[in-house]
């Protein structure tokens, strides 16, 4: 891993599905892994880390053995349903390995728009960090 500027504090991370899975049918345990243990080692270095993480829609299809992503928005929904629980469930589990505790903020281009919500998002990432 490189150095990071030490007058950083803050950093987000995005989180491809084709990090996490073949975007079919296997998921990357031992890159999940790594990168957990990476952004652990952060952490305990002080950093503030928010990750961005797609890959529910491709921890869907591997959970349920399906070979091919469908088209059809009600299916990418369900696949995402599923897969969601699964790829939270694995970063909990390996977060739990180095002693951190982890949250889930579901968010739409709306929270984003409206600048209430906007707000409420900027507040709750806040508490999160600080750890309530």
């Amino acid at each position: 891993m490189r150095l990071l500027p030490t007058d950083i504090k803050r950093i987000v991370v995005k989180v491809s599905t084709q990090m996490i899975t073949d975007g079919v049918a296997e998921i990357y345990l031992d890159k999940v892994k790594n990168f957990v243990k990476d952004i652990s080692k952060l952490i305990r270095e002080g950093y503030e880390i928010i990750i961005v993480s797609s890959g529910a829609i491709g921890c869907g299809l591997a959970k349920l053995g399906l070979k091919k992503r469908p088209n059809d928005y009600k299916k990418l929904q369900a696949l995402a349903a599923v897969g969601q629980i699964y790829l939270m469930k694995l970063y909990q589990e390996e977060f739990n390995k180095y002693d951190l505790h982890i949250g889930q903020i579901l968010l739409s281009a709306d929270d984003m728009k409206d600048s209430a919500r906007r707000t409420n998002t900027r507040n709750t990432i806040e508490v999160l960090l600080n750890k309530g």
